[in-house]
């Protein structure tokens, strides 16, 4: 091969890859940036690549099957912005596998997603009649809840889903949300925070209780 293509076969595959980035990410917990959301996403879209491409030697992998995977979400009806998360994931294996010197360069580092997949859908804003009338339906007490903390925190939903008890803090009399736990569900390290409990808020939390 590497006589007929002047490229030779690497000796691993894109599931060393996997293993590789897998290992990385969880010895170095607690200082990366991503999350364990974002890795279980990135284990999904490196997944499918598996299952659509099979576990190439990594010398083999070329733009071509990037060309190749862009055609399929398409053909699925997947947006520019999950393409692009696609790619992240795949990606982030092959750029371990450049780390470890298995490849000289990442084969989809100059694909060109622009334009590709349906146009990103804008979403509106709910008024406050919405609102009103999204807080008069019929729903479980723990999302009414949840729903209220949303609203009054900016909190992702995940943060407002995974709160304890023991995460409402009191200094000098005022309440906060403490977001600095271990095992916090954030999006980075860098989102661990203090956030004040609003006034109107209490006295749903004190009835909640």
């Amino acid at each position: 091969l590497a006589k007929t293509t002047g490229r030779a076969k690497s000796g691993k595959r894109y599931s060393d890859a996997i293993a590789s980035y897998a290992e990385q990410f969880h010895g170095n917990f607690g200082k990366v940036a991503k999350r364990n959301k974002t890795f279980d996403e990135y284990t999904s879209y490196q997944s499918y690549f598996l299952d659509f491409l099979s576990d190439l030697d990594l010398a083999d992998i070329t733009e071509e099957h990037g060309l190749r995977i862009v055609d399929d979400l398409e053909r699925k009806g997947k947006s520019n912005g999950t393409i692009g998360k696609y790619f992240s994931g795949i990606r982030a294996a092959l750029r371990r596998a450049k780390h470890d010197r298995w490849i000289k360069v990442d084969p989809f580092e100059n694909l060109d997603l622009k334009g590709r997949g349906k146009s990103k859908v804008k979403r509106k804003n709910l008024t406050p009649a919405q609102i009103r009338q999204l807080f008069n339906l019929e729903m479980p007490e723990q999302d009414r809840m949840c729903l209220r903390l949303l609203l009054a925190t900016g909190f992702r939903l995940e943060e407002g889903a995974s709160l304890l008890w023991s995460d409402i803090k009191d200094e000098g009399g005022i309440q906060y949300f403490d977001l600095h736990r271990v095992n916090m569900v954030l999006k980075t390290e860098n989102a661990a925070r203090d956030v004040p409990v609003h006034k109107d808020l209490l006295p749903y939390l004190e009835a909640y209780k």
